[in-house]
């Protein structure tokens, strides 16, 4: 079982059905990971493993345990990024304070509803709302920026297929004569891909 956390002189986590109906009854998702707003990143990660072992389909089966399972792995997934959180932190604050176009029902609604200048840099803001000269220099620099990324990319594209023409010699010859060493270059690239397609699929498992 999860081993138990003291928090306000009370062992945390608690019965498996209090958490999930604490769970899903939760207002955001610190109130989910049962943390303060201003948690370390190990505490968050921390109080994730606790409910993610108490609450994992493999051992829990009960009633709202699945809806539970996914507000903590959604939790996690959101305070665990610092952008994800920071925007995150400024949705709390609007619910809290009532918001700023009326009462946000969710999160999903709240950012469907904000502006995209909200997201941007101060001066970058404060440049696209006044306008005049100043938007049109950086409009102007945007412009000419594009030409220069397809160069860039045409150069690298160019390098890669140098690279690997290079590279069909040495392949060959190790391929015809060094065939064991050929063989373990090959076995350690599938390893690589098999790691990565892991991490890939246990990132999107996460995000669920």
């Amino acid at each position: 079982s999860p081993r138990r956390l003291r928090r306000q002189g009370k062992a945390w986590p608690g019965d498996v059905v209090e958490e999930i109906a604490r769970i899903n009854a939760a207002k955001h998702h610190y109130q989910v990971l049962n943390v303060k707003d201003d948690a370390e990143p190990a505490a968050i990660k921390k109080n994730y493993f606790a409910l993610a072992r108490m609450l994992h389909p493999d051992k829990c089966r009960l009633e709202g345990a699945d809806a539970a399972m996914t507000s903590v792995s959604v939790a996690y997934t959101t305070l665990s990024d610092p952008g994800k959180r920071e925007k995150y932190d400024k949705y709390v604050r609007d619910v809290e304070e009532g918001g700023k176009d009326g009462e946000t029902k969710d999160y999903a609604e709240w950012e469907a509803n904000r502006s995209p200048l909200e997201d941007m840099p101060p001066w970058l803001k404060n440049i696209v709302e006044k306008g005049g000269p100043c938007f049109w220099l950086l409009m102007f620099c945007c412009i000419l920026m594009i030409p220069v990324i397809l160069v860039v990319m045409i150069v690298i594209l160019i390098l890669a297929i140098i690279v690997s023409i290079l590279m069909l010699p040495y392949n060959c010859a190790l391929m015809c004569c060094f065939p064991e060493t050929w063989e373990r270059k090959q076995e350690e690239k599938k390893r690589r891909m098999d790691q990565f397609e892991e991490e890939l699929q246990d990132r999107q498992t996460r995000n669920v």
